[in-house]
């Protein structure tokens, strides 16, 4: 724990100085009472009196789940002050006349989950049709009843396969060494959707997942746990190696995988089957249109049982992306008419559980997944949405969008705290971009400054204008 240290300040003024013959001593304390270490502690002469800090930090003292604090203690002189070994609470510290001067706020020792291990069973099959299962077990944490675990799969890079080990396992060549995947910043190259990601199941206590369809490639599995304090340690796997799929699948076998996954009640089994199915959609030869349209029919019955935490609606979002990408000539207004009202639909869902629930659904991360899935169905931004639409259904989806967009944006600024703001955009294949900029000012300082957002400036009174507006209409 470097790169921190604890400060008091103690003040005097020229008719209260502080006797030359004091010594501090900051402490560290488990609970309120017992003595853990003396710390190493620095003395300053400041304008305005002394400061006394450590960076000391006794982690190999700490016990994980235990409550500590600081405890800067004073003494009337060094001899008084030696005999502080001897002491193992903070009242035989006060019995010897040692004053405890000032104290930290209390903290919880708590670590990363770790030494977690992945199983893929099997290690091998064949897409949309072998049923994978993913099993996270072995997480070391001070409490591991209370872990939560969210499972990704990754594309391998182009410089690596994956191969046999010898004993039926499976092994990356050359070693992938340090993942570096960013989970949180969505302007970093390092992103994980960026690096082909896909979410299998959203954060949940279920530490597996099984009998779930995978799409044909060569992966790496990633498990993460989250404990109650939100620390997060992770952990991967080579695999599974996925081949296409052999035999032509037909319209009941899409039918019968994806009423499987309705069956299981779960979201996200439901989402990570169409995904699966929309992958490997070019094995379908027969009947594609009614394929297509299950699938987008299963999305929408997928909404009823939706978690509208952000990473629920983030996947959501993905599933949309990859099924209007794999759709090819099945792409239709009547596919698209549809999805859009699914994506409507999640943004109410997102809306009221925010409110009502503190769901905070449109993160930074979910709200920029949701603009790549909104320039998915743009006509202005996607030719395979051009092909199928005429002049008259080409205005009526863009007028969608455009809501979309701006339902998007409302719905971010209730996830986000007062005085912030971000820029989110994503480019659809037509190179036309949509760019949503969002910025959460409070009217109080509003009224007193104005606003100035790129370029536009609303003037303070005109702020003052709109709130008396806001409050007698209610909104």
């Amino acid at each position: 724990s470097s790169g921190f240290s604890v400060v008091a300040q103690v003040r005097s003024s020229s008719t209260c100085g502080i006797p030359r013959g004091w010594v501090w001593r900051w402490v560290f304390v488990r609970g309120t009472q017992i003595l853990v270490s003396n710390l190493a502690e620095t003395t300053t002469a400041v304008s305005t009196g002394i400061e006394v800090s450590t960076a000391d930090f006794p982690s190999d003292q700490i016990d994980q789940g235990k409550e500590y604090r600081y405890v800067l203690l004073r003494a009337d002189n060094a001899s008084q002050m030696a005999g502080l070994g001897a002491y193992t609470t903070l009242a035989e510290v006060a019995a010897a006349g040692i004053e405890l001067s000032a104290e930290s706020l209390p903290f919880i020792s708590n670590r990363v989950p770790s030494s977690g291990q992945v199983v893929l069973l099997p290690l091998r099959g064949e897409a949309v049709r072998t049923s994978f299962s993913v099993i996270t077990q072995f997480w070391y944490d001070e409490d591991v009843s209370t872990l939560e675990y969210a499972f990704y799969r990754f594309p391998l890079p182009s410089w690596s396969t994956l191969q046999d080990d010898g004993s039926g396992g499976l092994v990356v060549q050359p070693a992938l060494g340090s993942l570096g995947i960013e989970w949180t910043n969505v302007n970093s190259d390092r992103y994980w959707p960026k690096l082909g990601g896909v979410a299998l199941r959203t954060w949940d206590p279920k530490s597996d997942f099984l009998d779930v369809a995978q799409a044909p490639g060569s992966y790496f599995t990633v498990v993460r746990a989250r404990d109650h304090f939100g620390r997060i340690g992770e952990v991967f796997a080579p695999g599974p190696f996925v081949t296409q799929v052999v035999a032509a699948l037909t319209l009941p076998n899409v039918t019968a995988m994806l009423d499987a996954a309705l069956v299981t009640n779960d979201d996200d089994h439901i989402m990570t089957t169409v995904d699966s199915i929309a992958r490997s959609f070019d094995r379908i030869v027969e009947q594609r249109q009614e394929a297509m349209s299950a699938i987008v029919e299963s999305l929408t019955l997928s909404t009823a049982m939706l978690n509208t935490r952000p990473e629920g609606v983030e996947k959501l979002a993905m599933a949309v992306e990859a099924i209007v990408e794999y759709s090819n000539e099945t792409m239709t207004y009547g596919v698209l008419d549809t999805t859009i009202k699914v994506m409507a639909d999640v943004l109410d869902l997102a809306r009221t559980d925010t409110i009502n629930l503190g769901t905070n659904s449109v993160s930074e991360q979910s709200a920029q997944a949701f603009l790549r899935s909104i320039v998915a169905v743009n006509p202005g931004s996607e030719e395979r949405v051009q092909r199928v639409l005429d002049n008259t259904t080409t205005k009526s989806i863009a007028q969608r969008v455009e809501n979309l967009v701006s339902r998007l944006g409302a719905n971010a600024l209730l996830a986000m705290p007062v005085g912030t703001n971000y820029s989110l955009s994503a480019v659809g294949d037509a190179n036309s971009t949509i760019t949503l900029r969002v910025y959460r000012f409070t009217l109080q300082d509003s009224a007193a400054n104005g606003i100035t957002v790129d370029g536009i400036q609303v003037p303070g009174d005109a702020v003052q204008n709109f709130e008396a507006a806001d409050q007698v209409n209610g909104f």
